[in-house]
């Protein structure tokens, strides 16, 4: 999805946690896609946020599940994207990571935000929100 798009130059591929850890250390990409349901996946962001802390780490998955968003996020990842974005999404993910902003998807927004002790349960539009502390700006 991400070859061919104006700016973003893929510069690896892997189908392993292994291949991954080595692509980053190898090839030190700017923006890294993780897919969290890969067994590892979440050790593998662990990893390469150790070994490789200039590599910004997005989580690729398919789960709504708030422990995945959250654990996602919490091995330092940067973003969160659901496999099945539309592209503009996808794209727009990585740019934003890339920016060294965290970003993820209007609806897993709710579960990642907590006000006066109970969970947020509507998102306004269909933008991406930032969820960097430096900012509140909606983009």
């Amino acid at each position: 999805m991400l070859k061919g798009v104006d700016g973003v130059e893929v510069v690896g591929e892997g189908a392993s946690m292994a291949d991954a850890l080595k692509i980053a250390q190898e090839l030190a990409p700017d923006v890294m896609l993780l897919n969290l349901r890969q067994r590892g996946g979440a050790e593998a962001a662990a990893r390469i946020a150790d070994v490789c802390p200039n590599v910004r780490t997005v989580i690729l998955t398919a789960s709504e599940n708030e422990q995945n968003v959250t654990m996602g996020l919490q091995v330092s990842a940067r973003s969160y994207v659901m496999t099945g974005s539309s592209e503009h999404e996808m794209i727009e993910t990585v740019r934003a990571t890339n920016r060294d902003d965290s970003y993820t998807m209007p609806k897993l927004v709710p579960r990642l935000l907590i006000k006066n002790g109970e969970r947020i349960n509507t998102v306004a539009g269909d933008n991406l929100y930032n969820l960097s502390p430096e900012s509140n700006r909606e983009q």
